[in-house]
Protein backbone atom coordinates (compact mmCIF):
# COMPACT_ATOMS: atom_id res chain seq x y z
CA UNK A 1 0.00 0.00 0.00
CA UNK A 2 2.83 2.37 0.95
CA UNK A 3 4.70 1.51 -2.26
CA UNK A 4 1.63 2.24 -4.34
CA UNK A 5 1.30 5.64 -2.72
CA UNK A 6 4.96 6.41 -3.40
CA UNK A 7 4.52 5.60 -7.10
CA UNK A 8 1.46 7.79 -7.25
CA UNK A 9 3.35 10.67 -5.62
CA UNK A 10 6.33 10.29 -8.01
CA UNK A 11 4.08 10.25 -11.07
CA UNK A 12 2.26 13.32 -9.83
CA UNK A 13 5.55 15.13 -9.24
CA UNK A 14 6.70 14.22 -12.77
CA UNK A 15 3.54 15.67 -14.29
CA UNK A 16 4.03 18.79 -12.21
CA UNK A 17 7.63 19.17 -13.36
CA UNK A 18 6.68 18.62 -16.99
CA UNK A 19 3.87 21.09 -16.79
CA UNK A 20 6.27 23.61 -15.24
CA UNK A 21 8.81 23.38 -18.18
CA UNK A 22 8.70 25.92 -21.07
CA UNK A 23 5.97 25.48 -23.62
CA UNK A 24 6.71 24.75 -27.29
CA UNK A 25 6.15 28.39 -28.18
CA UNK A 26 8.46 29.48 -25.40
CA UNK A 27 11.08 27.03 -26.62
CA UNK A 28 10.83 28.49 -30.13
CA UNK A 29 11.09 32.03 -28.75
CA UNK A 30 14.20 31.18 -26.72
CA UNK A 31 15.85 29.54 -29.72
CA UNK A 32 14.94 32.43 -32.05
CA UNK A 33 16.20 35.04 -29.59
CA UNK A 34 19.46 33.19 -29.18
CA UNK A 35 19.93 32.93 -32.94
CA UNK A 36 19.10 36.60 -33.39
CA UNK A 37 21.69 37.62 -30.81
CA UNK A 38 24.39 35.50 -32.48
CA UNK A 39 23.42 36.66 -35.97
CA UNK A 40 23.41 40.36 -35.13
CA UNK A 41 26.64 40.21 -33.12
CA UNK A 42 28.88 39.57 -36.12
CA UNK A 43 32.05 40.37 -34.24
CA UNK A 44 31.12 38.05 -31.39
CA UNK A 45 33.89 35.71 -30.30
CA UNK A 46 33.31 32.02 -31.05
CA UNK A 47 33.41 31.16 -27.36
CA UNK A 48 30.59 33.64 -26.69
CA UNK A 49 28.40 32.00 -29.36
CA UNK A 50 28.96 28.62 -27.73
CA UNK A 51 28.12 30.21 -24.38
CA UNK A 52 24.86 31.66 -25.79
CA UNK A 53 23.77 28.28 -27.11
CA UNK A 54 24.52 26.50 -23.85
CA UNK A 55 22.71 29.18 -21.87
CA UNK A 56 19.67 28.67 -24.08
CA UNK A 57 19.87 24.90 -23.82
CA UNK A 58 20.05 25.18 -20.04
CA UNK A 59 16.77 27.11 -20.10
CA UNK A 60 15.31 24.50 -22.44
CA UNK A 61 16.52 21.59 -20.33
CA UNK A 62 18.56 20.23 -23.24
CA UNK A 63 21.99 18.65 -23.26
CA UNK A 64 24.93 21.00 -23.40
CA UNK A 65 26.38 21.85 -26.82
CA UNK A 66 29.76 20.16 -27.33
CA UNK A 67 30.32 21.27 -30.90
CA UNK A 68 32.58 24.00 -32.28
CA UNK A 69 32.00 27.55 -33.44
CA UNK A 70 32.29 26.25 -37.03
CA UNK A 71 29.26 24.04 -36.34
CA UNK A 72 27.31 27.12 -35.23
CA UNK A 73 28.32 29.02 -38.36
CA UNK A 74 27.32 26.03 -40.46
CA UNK A 75 23.86 26.03 -38.86
CA UNK A 76 23.39 29.64 -39.99
CA UNK A 77 24.58 28.73 -43.49
CA UNK A 78 21.85 26.11 -43.79
CA UNK A 79 19.17 28.02 -41.86
CA UNK A 80 19.16 25.52 -39.00
CA UNK A 81 20.22 27.71 -36.08
CA UNK A 82 16.92 27.19 -34.20
CA UNK A 83 17.15 23.42 -34.64
CA UNK A 84 20.72 23.47 -33.29
CA UNK A 85 19.67 25.46 -30.20
CA UNK A 86 16.60 23.29 -29.63
CA UNK A 87 18.63 20.14 -30.26
CA UNK A 88 15.75 18.83 -32.39
CA UNK A 89 16.61 16.62 -35.36
CA UNK A 90 19.53 18.90 -36.18
CA UNK A 91 21.93 16.30 -37.54
CA UNK A 92 19.35 14.64 -39.79
CA UNK A 93 18.09 18.01 -41.06
CA UNK A 94 21.65 19.16 -41.72
CA UNK A 95 22.53 16.04 -43.67
CA UNK A 96 19.33 16.30 -45.70
CA UNK A 97 20.05 19.94 -46.61
CA UNK A 98 23.66 19.13 -47.43
CA UNK A 99 22.52 16.31 -49.67
CA UNK A 100 20.02 18.61 -51.39
CA UNK A 101 22.67 21.32 -51.77
CA UNK A 102 25.11 18.84 -53.28
CA UNK A 103 22.44 17.55 -55.65
CA UNK A 104 21.68 21.13 -56.68
CA UNK A 105 25.39 21.84 -57.14
CA UNK A 106 25.86 18.73 -59.27
CA UNK A 107 22.78 19.59 -61.33
CA UNK A 108 24.03 23.14 -61.83
CA UNK A 109 27.49 21.87 -62.76
CA UNK A 110 25.98 19.37 -65.18
CA UNK A 111 23.88 22.14 -66.73
CA UNK A 112 26.94 24.39 -66.92
CA UNK A 113 29.01 21.69 -68.59
CA UNK A 114 26.18 20.98 -71.03
CA UNK A 115 25.91 24.69 -71.82
CA UNK A 116 29.69 24.92 -72.20
CA UNK A 117 29.69 21.92 -74.51
CA UNK A 118 26.89 23.49 -76.52
CA UNK A 119 28.80 26.79 -76.69
CA UNK A 120 32.00 25.06 -77.82
CA UNK A 121 30.08 23.10 -80.45
CA UNK A 122 28.44 26.30 -81.72
CA UNK A 123 31.78 28.10 -81.84
CA UNK A 124 33.27 25.17 -83.73
CA UNK A 125 30.34 25.22 -86.17
CA UNK A 126 30.70 28.95 -86.74
CA UNK A 127 34.47 28.62 -87.14
CA UNK A 128 33.98 25.86 -89.70
CA UNK A 129 31.42 27.95 -91.57
CA UNK A 130 33.83 30.88 -91.56
CA UNK A 131 36.67 28.64 -92.77
CA UNK A 132 34.57 27.23 -95.59
CA UNK A 133 33.36 30.72 -96.53
CA UNK A 134 36.96 31.99 -96.59
CA UNK A 135 38.05 29.03 -98.70
CA UNK A 136 35.17 29.68 -101.09
CA UNK A 137 36.06 33.39 -101.24
CA UNK A 138 39.72 32.67 -101.94
CA UNK A 139 38.79 30.05 -104.53
CA UNK A 140 36.46 32.52 -106.24
CA UNK A 141 39.14 35.22 -106.18
CA UNK A 142 41.63 32.76 -107.66
CA UNK A 143 39.13 31.76 -110.34
CA UNK A 144 38.39 35.37 -111.25
CA UNK A 145 42.10 36.19 -111.28
CA UNK A 146 42.79 33.22 -113.56
CA UNK A 147 39.96 34.28 -115.86
CA UNK A 148 41.33 37.83 -115.94
CA UNK A 149 44.84 36.57 -116.71
CA UNK A 150 43.47 34.38 -119.50
CA UNK A 151 41.48 37.28 -120.93
CA UNK A 152 44.57 39.50 -120.76
CA UNK A 153 46.71 36.89 -122.49
CA UNK A 154 44.09 36.39 -125.21
CA UNK A 155 43.70 40.14 -125.66
CA UNK A 156 47.45 40.67 -125.97
CA UNK A 157 47.79 37.72 -128.31
CA UNK A 158 44.96 38.95 -130.53
CA UNK A 159 46.33 42.49 -130.69
CA UNK A 160 49.87 41.34 -131.35
CA UNK A 161 48.83 39.52 -134.53
CA UNK A 162 49.90 42.38 -136.75
CA UNK A 163 52.52 42.81 -139.46
CA UNK A 164 55.03 44.85 -137.48
CA UNK A 165 56.80 46.55 -140.39
CA UNK A 166 53.53 47.44 -142.12
CA UNK A 167 52.15 48.85 -138.91
CA UNK A 168 55.35 50.80 -138.32
CA UNK A 169 55.12 52.25 -141.81
CA UNK A 170 51.49 53.22 -141.28
CA UNK A 171 52.44 54.93 -138.02
CA UNK A 172 55.18 56.90 -139.80
CA UNK A 173 52.71 57.94 -142.50
CA UNK A 174 50.07 58.97 -139.96
CA UNK A 175 52.55 61.06 -137.96
CA UNK A 176 54.07 62.76 -141.03
CA UNK A 177 50.61 63.41 -142.48
CA UNK A 178 49.40 64.96 -139.21
CA UNK A 179 52.36 67.32 -139.06
CA UNK A 180 52.00 68.30 -142.74
CA UNK A 181 48.32 69.06 -142.14
CA UNK A 182 49.25 71.26 -139.19
CA UNK A 183 51.54 73.25 -141.51
CA UNK A 184 48.87 73.34 -144.22
CA UNK A 185 51.10 71.59 -146.72
CA UNK A 186 49.18 70.08 -149.61
CA UNK A 187 50.41 66.55 -150.30
CA UNK A 188 49.66 63.00 -151.30
CA UNK A 189 51.21 60.17 -149.30
CA UNK A 190 51.39 56.54 -150.40
CA UNK A 191 53.38 53.44 -149.43
CA UNK A 192 55.18 51.38 -152.04
CA UNK A 193 56.89 48.29 -150.62
CA UNK A 194 58.94 49.76 -147.71
CA UNK A 195 59.12 53.22 -149.21
CA UNK A 196 56.97 56.20 -148.25
CA UNK A 197 56.16 58.43 -151.24
CA UNK A 198 55.23 62.06 -150.42
CA UNK A 199 54.11 64.20 -153.35
CA UNK A 200 54.01 67.92 -152.58
CA UNK A 201 51.71 70.13 -154.61
CA UNK A 202 53.91 73.20 -154.04
CA UNK A 203 57.70 73.01 -154.40
CA UNK A 204 58.04 75.81 -151.82
CA UNK A 205 56.95 73.33 -149.12
CA UNK A 206 59.97 71.09 -149.69
CA UNK A 207 62.19 72.64 -147.04
CA UNK A 208 59.51 72.51 -144.30
CA UNK A 209 58.68 68.95 -145.30
CA UNK A 210 62.30 67.85 -144.84
CA UNK A 211 62.31 69.30 -141.32
CA UNK A 212 59.10 67.42 -140.48
CA UNK A 213 60.52 64.15 -141.82
CA UNK A 214 63.64 64.53 -139.67
CA UNK A 215 61.54 65.16 -136.54
CA UNK A 216 59.49 62.04 -137.18
CA UNK A 217 62.42 59.73 -138.01
CA UNK A 218 66.07 60.74 -138.35
CA UNK A 219 67.00 57.41 -139.93
CA UNK A 220 65.03 58.09 -143.10
CA UNK A 221 67.06 58.56 -146.22
CA UNK A 222 65.23 60.24 -149.02
CA UNK A 223 65.38 60.84 -152.73
CA UNK A 224 63.85 63.90 -154.32
CA UNK A 225 62.06 63.64 -157.62
CA UNK A 226 61.13 66.82 -159.51
CA UNK A 227 58.26 66.03 -161.76
CA UNK A 228 58.65 69.44 -163.48
CA UNK A 229 61.02 72.29 -162.66
CA UNK A 230 58.18 74.34 -161.23
CA UNK A 231 55.65 71.61 -160.57
CA UNK A 232 55.13 69.02 -157.85
CA UNK A 233 58.09 67.51 -156.02
CA UNK A 234 58.19 63.94 -154.67
CA UNK A 235 60.07 62.57 -151.62
CA UNK A 236 60.88 58.87 -151.47
CA UNK A 237 61.62 57.88 -147.85
CA UNK A 238 63.35 54.62 -147.00
CA UNK A 239 65.69 52.89 -144.52
CA UNK A 240 68.23 50.10 -144.76
CA UNK A 241 67.20 46.55 -143.77
CA UNK A 242 69.15 46.76 -140.52
CA UNK A 243 67.49 50.07 -139.70
CA UNK A 244 64.07 48.57 -140.34
CA UNK A 245 64.85 45.62 -138.05
CA UNK A 246 66.06 47.92 -135.28
CA UNK A 247 63.07 50.25 -135.57
CA UNK A 248 60.67 47.29 -135.77
CA UNK A 249 62.16 45.82 -132.59
CA UNK A 250 61.82 49.13 -130.76
CA UNK A 251 58.30 49.60 -132.07
CA UNK A 252 57.31 46.07 -130.99
CA UNK A 253 58.52 46.72 -127.44
CA UNK A 254 56.53 49.96 -127.18
CA UNK A 255 53.55 48.39 -128.89
CA UNK A 256 53.46 45.52 -126.39
CA UNK A 257 53.34 48.04 -123.54
CA UNK A 258 50.45 49.91 -125.17
CA UNK A 259 48.59 46.70 -125.95
CA UNK A 260 48.99 45.44 -122.37
CA UNK A 261 47.78 48.76 -120.99
CA UNK A 262 44.71 48.72 -123.23
CA UNK A 263 44.00 45.06 -122.44
CA UNK A 264 44.38 45.66 -118.69
CA UNK A 265 41.73 48.37 -118.85
CA UNK A 266 39.44 45.93 -120.65
CA UNK A 267 40.04 42.84 -118.53
CA UNK A 268 40.56 44.30 -115.01
CA UNK A 269 43.03 41.75 -113.68
CA UNK A 270 42.93 41.13 -109.88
Amino acid sequence: MINAMKKTILISLAFILISCGPSQQERQDIAQLTCNIMAESRNMDGALRIKEINAAREKLGEAIFLGSDEDIKESFEYGLCSELVLNENYDSSLQRLKRLAEEARLAAEEARLAEEEKRIAEEARLAEEARLAEEARLAEEARLAEEARNRLALCIEANMRIPIEDTLLENYVAEINKRLINHRIRRTITIVDKTIRIELMRPDDASQTRKIIRKVEESFSYEIEWITPTGPVVYHLSMTEDQWKQRSKEFLTKYKVRVKSVCLNKTSII
